[in-house]
């Protein structure tokens, strides 16, 4: 049976420890920096120029959280609590690197997932399936 896995094989380690038997396997998460979209290789472009590596899925989604809550406080006009909180709620298609995100009723971010494809025993970028 093929193996398929969720995000938290998004590791080196994954590599590492299964070997061989990783090969052909896929999984989904929330960034692939061999994405072919222009904002997400700007990301990567200058991730690499400061940090001297390729950014991560974590980098991407560090970069952004940061940049919701900017956009939420720049909407909201204040950094008053509550306020940046209902901009939050009502964020929708935020243009991020990890996808456009929209956030539901709920409360909960609606964005494409990356699939990821382990060849030659290293991910490679697969597709991205939007919500």
């Amino acid at each position: 049976a093929m193996l398929l896995g969720g995000d938290g094989w998004d590791s080196p380690k994954l590599i590492e420890i299964a070997g061989m038997n990783a090969e052909g396997t896929y999984y989904g998460t929330h960034f692939s920096p061999m994405e072919k979209e222009p904002r997400v290789q700007e990301f990567v472009s200058a991730f690499k120029k400061k940090y001297n590596e390729e950014p991560d899925a974590l980098a991407a989604l560090g970069y952004d959280t940061l940049r919701l809550v900017a956009d939420a406080i720049k909407r909201a006009g204040t950094t008053e609590s509550e306020k940046v909180k209902e901009q939050l709620a009502n964020t929708s298609n935020f243009a991020g690197v990890t996808g456009d995100i929209t956030i539901d009723q709920n409360r909960n971010a609606e964005k494409p997932i990356v699939i990821l494809k382990i060849e030659n025993q290293k991910p490679t970028y697969f597709t991205t399936i939007k919500p």
